[in-house]
């Protein structure tokens, strides 16, 4: 368990630490290598997290937990389609991002 300023409260839960999550917007699964999935910088301090992405029309793309950016990740496509409108990312208590 992380707890980077020694309260007692680990890290992905204290509401005093915070833990900048940044979302990379590109995503082009096209086999050069670049931006080839989402990558979410820092996920990894979202322990327990739980990704959901949803296409223009409110269906969900991706629905998924113990997100990674190594193994557990969404390379942009969703039976056939390439694209997603938002996305939300959350821990078991509280919401860190909407997109």
């Amino acid at each position: 368990m992380i707890n980077r300023d020694n309260d007692g409260i680990p890290s992905y839960l204290d509401p005093e630490e915070e833990t900048e999550i940044v979302v990379m917007q590109m995503v082009t699964p096209n086999g050069d290598g670049k931006n080839e999935f989402l990558w979410i910088e820092n996920v990894d301090k979202a322990l327990n997290n739980k990704l959901q992405i949803f296409n223009r029309w409110g269906i969900a793309v991706y629905d998924g937990e113990d997100y990674n950016n190594q193994n557990n990740v969404f390379d942009g496509r969703s039976k056939g389609k390439t694209y997603y409108s938002w996305a939300r990312l959350f821990t078991c208590r509280r919401v860190l991002l909407y997109l």
